[in-house]
């Protein structure tokens, strides 16, 4: 499925809600194939997409120039059986939420999953097709097998996943369940707020 118009820099209309400094890309969901040697070319409206964004970022993070120069992300597990790519930008948002758990955290699970987490990372760039190769040990993770090379690529703002066809219908169905459970009070443009409602007057008009 080529939602490829959809691709869009996450600096554009939501910038005001984004990190400036971080890579963001919405608006892309396709299923793709692989080749005997588990690499998946990114379509070119995708890498468009994130050169731009790459590019917009660059000016504000930390980064030396040729870090950024060629297309390359962190892979690493990600939940639901996928892979999750991270831009060389973004990788340090997954690395603080292990660095700095939440409250109430197991400690021994923690360490385990990040042990597990650093020790499955791989950087990844891309050759001059934008072919990524998967790591074997990441497509044991996602279930990812050599018998089925079609893969569902999607766009999650700070990074994207790579999932067999299988997980990615499993996780979808999961998440429609999930969505019109929590849409209404999510997405409502018309919520109360310090007892007013935003979106209209209190006379509805």
């Amino acid at each position: 499925m080529n939602q490829g118009n959809q691709v869009s820099a996450g600096a554009s209309g939501v910038g005001e809600v984004l990190r400036p400094e971080l890579v963001h890309v919405f608006g892309y969901r396709e299923e793709l194939s692989m080749d005997e040697r588990m690499r998946f070319r990114i379509p070119d409206h995708l890498a468009r997409a994130i050169a731009q964004e790459v590019g917009r970022a660059g000016a504000l993070s930390e980064l030396s120039p040729a870090a950024r120069q060629n297309m390359g992300f962190y892979m690493v597990p990600g939940t639901g059986e996928r892979i999750f790519l991270y831009p060389a930008q973004n990788i340090g948002v997954a690395v603080k939420r292990f660095e700095s758990p939440p409250p109430g955290v197991d400690r021994s699970d923690l360490r385990a999953a990040r042990d597990y987490f650093y020790s499955m990372m791989e950087f990844v760039e891309a050759d001059r097709q934008n072919r990524l190769q998967l790591p074997a040990h990441l497509c044991r993770h996602a279930a990812i097998g050599s018998d089925d090379r079609r893969v569902v690529v999607v766009a999650h703002n700070l990074w994207l996943s790579v999932s067999s066809c299988e997980s990615a219908k499993k996780l979808q169905a999961g998440g429609q369940k999930a969505f019109e459970s929590l849409a209404p009070e999510v997405l409502d443009p018309v919520q109360p707020i310090h007892g007013g409602l935003t979106g209209e007057n209190e006379s509805g008009q």
